[in-house]
């Protein structure tokens, strides 16, 4: 299958500016570009095997910026385990309120379930680089890559688990580098 390869100087400068995160991405191309020359016939899962290369590269390079909320997860996650716990242990006792119990562990999972429906972690760091990169939060028009990265990232994660063909792995390929080049690429000069 013929692919548009992505230049050297936007690997390069994946490296340069996202240090081990920019060479995990570099790395995860030139993987999906050897895996774009197999013969589907030969590799079962071809396609798929793919959109996971692509996949982790579109998500090494936002994962280079360190929120600090992973701990607002692991928490959540820790008092839903330990709201269960406490239900358990006192729903067979006598005297304890395993009413009140019970009533703390849906509590504690839908605080969890707030985490879930908060904006994606990929996209609250994709911005992060943004700000990092340029010193000011995107304005509306501007957040349009965001929405586009996003996107992508949940069509490669739907590829990744699900069924894809070797067409639709290339055209994920091609959004994923018009995005890079987007983002990474300075313009280029019309006169050279």
């Amino acid at each position: 299958m013929d692919i548009d390869r992505p230049e050297p100087e936007l690997l390069e400068h994946l490296v340069v500016e996202f240090s081990e995160h920019g060479r995990r991405a570099a790395d995860f191309l030139k993987s999906a570009q050897v895996l774009f020359g197999l013969d589907p016939d030969l590799v079962p899962r071809l396609a798929n095997a793919i959109a996971y290369c692509i996949r982790e590269a579109m998500k090494a390079i936002p994962a280079s910026q360190d929120l600090g909320n992973s701990s607002t997860w692991k928490r959540a996650s820790r008092d839903v385990v330990s709201a269960k716990e406490r239900y358990v242990e006192s729903k067979d006792l006598p005297g304890e309120d395993a009413g009140g119990a019970l009533a703390n562990v849906m509590a504690k999972i839908d605080d969890l379930t707030l985490i879930h429906r908060q904006e994606g972690v990929h996209k609250q760091r994709l911005i992060a680089v943004m700000v990092n990169r340029t010193g000011a939060l995107p304005v509306a028009a501007g957040t349009t890559p965001v929405h586009a990265y996003q996107q992508l990232l949940d069509g490669l994660d739907n590829a990744v688990h699900g069924k894809v063909s070797l067409s639709e792995a290339g055209h994920l390929w091609s959004e994923a580098i018009t995005l890079l080049r987007q983002l990474f690429l300075p313009p280029r000069n019309p006169q050279d």
